[in-house]
């Protein structure tokens, strides 16, 4: 064993990857309701558009992604042929590059949405490397990986078989993609192998030679932790099992109560209060046949599940788990595609676009688009409908509901159609059979009639409501009647300069003709003077009326028109209709402000003086101390609840100058500093940490000072 391991039974190990006796942990592709990131399947994010992939000379293609790019990877011989090259976004998810020739792999994704990238073979393995701010190739340098064999013991000595381990290699982002270099570089099962065999004996691969670790082993009996300072190239440990301390456990059931078996849940654990928290470290555990999962807290004082594995979602946030609160039961809904299928009752696929909504996203169906949800293909909120009439909505779950509308050719068939569906467990799997009937003979469209003496002039539009589909739009010099449509509800909006605007919804039914009255009322304006809170004005604020959700025309009943300030910080927007109205002033890097006034026809509303406060905040470090030649300092910033505590910056700042910083950060929230120095050969030597940092409205700015000889030191 390593002399210099460090055995420590029953201290809690800063988690990395943790298996639960009886069920295994690991680090997964977990989520809770998220938010849908832009990655089409096969994890190639395509934010700005599909590539352009015209091959070049050494067989590489340029994208027209952020910039060109391409990752080499090197080594001092030939290059395995099964080296894989991971990336770990931004977005907390991780994901492989396409090899394109030996030696050169092709990224699928923009340079700014990657932390960082390494690159993994059997027997190799390369440090993670940042590519944030970087022009052109990345390269990656290939060296023989590390190995640790780890032995569990009872308190007898004898193996303990399937105890469950946990690694930590001294932060969050090093475990985790150690777990993602075993699972998707090297194709292993992570959870196997962080399970011992009938021996008591797990062997693992892909470690970096002379790094921190901390390995964590536990099962129903007992719980053991160690440290090896740098691990070798072939090493070795043993640990034996003792009392565990406290433990939690959570009970997950479906939405029929029965329970919820073999499934991974993702946490953070976190010391301090819960007011104020400090995070400790993450991981993942599983549920056994009752659908319970247990997890020792050592040292930390807080357990919090984040999210559950791929396929399933929590319907409520869990509550967090501690010595005061031991026990909870959450309950789970399944997660799953849904295929669609719209035709016609004639037996003919339908042709066109259509438009779904559910909690999970939004997407839009068109047909025609065989690039849609390929690598490299549209956006992956485009779907494409298939010569059958058939697509599949890559997310939905069970209880929610799924609304579709799209656009029916031939009058005999009515126009636009609607249809829903509530999500059951049952829809996994199946068809959502859509078929479009045709209209009944003696059902005459109805129509929608602009009138009054403001109708001579403007424009119009007409929304299907509550869809939010554009129907129809005109100018009123041109017509002043829609065309036939069908029975529903439908949004009418004019607007002008020299009318303003007005909305109103009508229940159209077969036949109907319904008026809105234009007023020939002139319009009102509505002005303000915008300053900070110093009383400087600030040139390039905007008014802007304020709408359902705030959004660009034409979906709110609100059209999307502002004004802009001068350099005077005044603002002053015309047509505006009469009566009580509310209004959005912001500007860029502001807070913005919501005021509501009374609007006369023919006159100025005056918003009078309206104080604009900071939205964004900055964080400065002042590092006192030499730092020794060949060493350096990195300035880290993170949030103790952002999506697997992921770093809030572009990129790491070095401070080994003496003073470094962020910017642009949001206020209202908390961040922890943590100061790592690195020696010449780049060992971990020290580190510091500030936690419980936070920005306010009232304190967009703050600085710290830290002296080199404060930092910890192993």
């Amino acid at each position: 064993m390593n002399k210099n391991a460090k055995l420590a039974g029953g201290i809690f190990a800063v988690v990395g990857v943790i298996l639960v006796a009886g069920a295994t942990l690991w680090f997964c592709h977990t989520r809770q309701n998220p938010t849908y990131p832009n990655i089409a399947p096969g994890g190639v994010l395509t934010d700005q558009g599909p590539p352009d992939l015209t091959p070049n000379a050494d067989g590489g293609g340029r994208s027209t992604l952020s910039d060109p790019w391409r990752v080499r990877v090197k080594s001092n011989g030939e290059i395995p042929a099964e080296t894989a090259v991971v990336f770990a976004l931004r977005s907390g998810d991780w994901v492989k590059a396409e090899p394109v020739s030996a030696g050169l792999y092709r990224p699928g994704v923009s340079r700014g949405s990657v932390e960082r990238v390494f690159a993994v073979a059997p027997g190799w393995r390369s440090p993670a490397e940042s590519v944030a701010g970087g022009t052109g190739d990345t390269t990656l340098t290939l060296a023989p990986s590390a190995r640790l064999r780890v032995r569990v013991e009872d308190k007898t000595g004898q193996p303990v078989a399937a105890a469950s381990l946990s690694l930590s290699l001294g932060d969050v982002t090093a475990s985790a993609d150690w777990v993602h270099a075993l699972e998707l570089g090297l194709g292993m099962n992570a959870a196997r192998t962080l399970t011992t065999d009938s021996e008591g004996i797990s062997l693992l691969p892909a470690l970096l030679p002379g790094s921190w670790l901390q390995v964590t082993a536990q099962n129903d009996f007992g719980f053991a932790s160690a440290e090896i300072n740098k691990v070798a190239a072939e090493d070795e440990l043993v640990l034996k099992l003792a009392d565990g301390g406290t433990r939690v456990s959570v009970r997950c059931v479906r939405l029929d109560g029965s329970a919820a078996g073999g499934l991974a849940l993702h946490y953070k654990l976190l010391t301090g209060s819960p007011e104020e928290p400090s995070r400790a470290g993450e991981g993942a555990c599983s549920t056994d046949e009752s659908g319970v999962a247990r997890v020792y807290l050592g040292e930390a004082s807080a357990l919090f599940l984040t999210g559950v594995e791929d396929g399933w979602r929590f319907q409520e946030r869990p509550p967090a788990l501690s010595a005061e609160r031991l026990e909870a039961e959450v309950t789970l809904l399944r997660e799953f595609p849904l295929q669609v299928r719209i035709t016609y009752d004639d037996g003919r696929p339908y042709i066109g676009n259509a438009s779904v909504w559910t909690k999970s996203g939004v997407w839009s169906a068109q047909s025609g688009n065989t690039a849609a949800n390929d690598v490299g293909g549209s956006p992956s909120n485009i779907l494409a409908i298939d010569e059958t009439g058939a697509f599949t909505i890559p997310h939905v779950v069970e209880g929610e509901g799924v609304d579709l509308t799209g656009w029916a050719q031939g009058i005999e068939y009515g126009g636009s159609f609607n249809r829903k569906l509530t999500v059951t467990a049952a829809s996994s799997g199946t068809v959502w059979e859509i078929v479009i009937p045709k209209l009944q003979k003696e059902r005459t469209p109805g129509v929608i009639r602009l009138t009054g003496p403001g109708a001579s002039s403007g424009s119009v539009i007409i929304i299907d409501d509550p869809w939010e589909n554009p129907i129809e739009n005109f100018d009123l010099d041109r017509k002043k009647e829609s065309r036939g449509l069908p029975e529903r509800s439908y949004r009418v909006r004019v607007s002008g300069q020299n009318i303003g605007w007005q909305s109103e919804v009508f229940e159209l039914h077969n036949g109907d003709v319904k008026e809105l009255q234009v007023p020939a009322q002139p319009p009102g304006r509505v002005r303000a003077l915008i300053t900070d809170k110093d009383g400087n004005p600030l040139k390039g604020a905007t008014i802007t009326p304020w709408s359902r959700g705030h959004a660009a025309f034409p979906m709110d009943p609100v059209p999307y028109i502002f004004a802009v300030s001068g350099s005077d910080g005044v603002a002053q927007l015309e047509g505006q209709p009469s009566g009580k109205q509310k209004y959005r002033i912001e500007a860029a890097g502001m807070q913005f402000q919501a005021e509501t006034v009374d609007v006369f026809s023919g006159e100025t509303a005056d918003l009078g003086r309206v104080v604009l406060i900071p939205a964004m905040g900055e964080i400065w470090v002042t590092l006192v101390g030499e730092v020794p030649v060949g060493g350096r300092v990195e300035f880290r910033l993170e949030t103790p609840f952002g999506r697997r505590g992921g770093i809030v910056s572009d990129q790491r700042q070095d401070i080994s100058s003496g003073k470094s910083g962020f910017s642009h950060l949001v206020v209202d929230r908390w961040y922890i500093i943590t100061l790592l120095q690195y020696d010449s050969k780049k060992d971990l030597v020290g580190q510091y940490h500030i936690n419980n940092v936070k920005l306010t409205t009232d304190q967009t700015s703050l600085e710290y000072t830290v002296n080199l000889s404060d930092f910890k030191r192993d």
